[in-house]
């Protein structure tokens, strides 16, 4: 076996990454199936986000795709993926302005975070949006603070798995003026007002609906049902050498999402038989990377510390094999995928 050196997607991915790391002054701060269960008999547009059987399931994770080839040369990693035209177009630094509508400690993880409405925004040229009755806008999530690693971490990775032609959700770093807000929006405490973030990043999730497992809400997917997608091996083997070189440790079923286009569930069969007409696989939740990664996820060592990522391998050669250089978190477990195997074709796409 020839040298496992950093290849040519490696480059590309560094390359992307240095561009945004300095953009965004990223340095930094100082489960298991479960049996059937029934749904109930009204419309219940939470019908159409689950999988009554396994099968069904397993079926939707088979047919579905994680990668389309892109030119990662013609990527606008600042700008980032496209964004629907109904919806507030974010650019890097815009002052958003929003109404105050979830508190972070109502959501799941625990990096701080809050979710509101969107009324206004404004780009660096004093270019204004303002919210139409035409406008496909729902709360968005805002995480916030310049000492939250995970703000800066997520950006970067997703920008750089969106720009490989991986899918990802959007994220977009931008300052934030909250109408309506707690001082502290992540426990709803403190006075009310307006109050600045200037350190922030609005989430835009990816197109497709999330699905799941009656009734596992975090089901997601494991990175070992990634052999069970009937994928090209250099597809597969790709998104798991950038989960290594992003040091994407905490990987857990949780951090992955399932989506699905033209949803439909037939109400006539027992259990209800649920088929999807486009499937996809994506990493959710990118937020611990770029850091030193391993069993337990510190918020200073595993999220944005660059002294601890550039001191770590991406590849090694153990006995003939190429694997990524990755130490899984202890949250991860046995669904997690530890030092994975990279074929030729997924670390050199040319072949």
């Amino acid at each position: 076996m020839r040298s496992v050196a950093v290849n040519t997607v490696s480059v590309k991915v560094a390359m992307c990454a240095a561009m945004l790391l300095v953009a965004l002054g990223a340095g930094g701060p100082g489960a298991s199936a479960q049996d059937p269960q029934p749904a109930p008999a009204t419309a219940d547009p939470a019908v159409e986000k689950r999988f009554f059987t396994p099968r069904d399931r397993l079926q939707a994770l088979r047919a579905a795709t994680l990668f389309t080839p892109r030119a990662v040369a013609e990527a606008d990693i600042l700008a980032g993926p496209p964004q629907k035209k109904d919806q507030f177009q974010l650019h890097l630094n815009d002052t958003v302005t929003c109404e105050f509508t979830k508190a972070g400690e109502e959501k799941s993880g625990n990096t701080p975070k809050f979710d509101c409405s969107i009324t206004r925004v404004e780009d660096a040229q004093g270019h204004v949006q303002t919210l139409t009755p035409g406008m496909d806008e729902e709360p968005v999530k805002v995480k916030f603070g310049r000492d939250n690693r995970e703000t800066y971490a997520e950006a970067a990775s997703t920008r750089l798995l969106w720009a490989l032609g991986f899918y990802a959700d959007g994220i977009f770093p931008v300052r934030v003026t909250c109408l309506n807000c707690p001082a502290d929006p992540q426990r709803a405490s403190g006075t009310k007002g307006t109050h600045v973030f200037n350190e922030g990043v609005i989430e835009r999730k990816a197109k497709g609906r999330k699905m799941y497992e009656v009734p596992n809400e975090e089901q997601g997917w494991s990175w070992k049902e990634l052999d069970t997608v009937a994928r090209p091996s250099y597809e597969k083997d790709g998104l798991r050498m950038i989960a290594a070189f992003i040091i994407h440790s905490d990987n857990k079923p949780a951090q992955q999402r399932l989506v699905c286009d033209g949803v439909e569930v037939n109400q006539a069969t027992t259990p209800f038989t649920t088929t999807c007409q486009a499937s996809r696989i994506l990493i959710q939740d990118v937020g611990a990377t770029f850091g030193g990664g391993g069993a337990f996820t510190n918020k200073t060592s595993a999220k944005m510390n660059l002294e601890q990522w550039r001191r770590h391998p991406v590849l090694r050669n153990q006995d003939g094999v190429c694997h990524g250089v990755l130490t899984i978190s202890l949250k991860a477990g046995s669904a997690g995928q530890p030092d994975p195997v990279i074929s030729e074709e997924g670390r050199v796409p040319s072949g």
